[in-house]
């Protein structure tokens, strides 16, 4: 048998090995809140985000797509985003 206070196999403190249990339980705890955190907000995201987007280009064309990304490439960049 162990010494007062050790888990009486390795010597470690009953102390120390609850806390290292512990800390990995909020450590899996918070990476479910986390990932349920980001379902939510792309679903939310979804719901509200419109179909498309559109800017006004620099050199006066009109930009609609999806996404913002590659805007008014070739066309000096934007110089104003619509609203939808």
């Amino acid at each position: 048998m162990g010494a007062p206070g050790t888990n009486g196999r390795n010597g470690k403190a009953l102390d120390a090995t609850l806390a290292d249990d512990s800390g990995q339980v909020a450590e899996d705890a918070a990476k479910e809140t986390a990932t349920g955190t980001k379902k939510a907000a792309k679903k939310v995201g979804k719901a509200v985000t419109p179909d498309t987007t559109s800017a006004t280009c620099k050199d006066g064309t009109k930009y609609e797509g999806k996404t913002r990304k590659g805007a008014c490439s070739g066309h000096k960049g934007v110089k104003t985003w619509d609203k939808a």
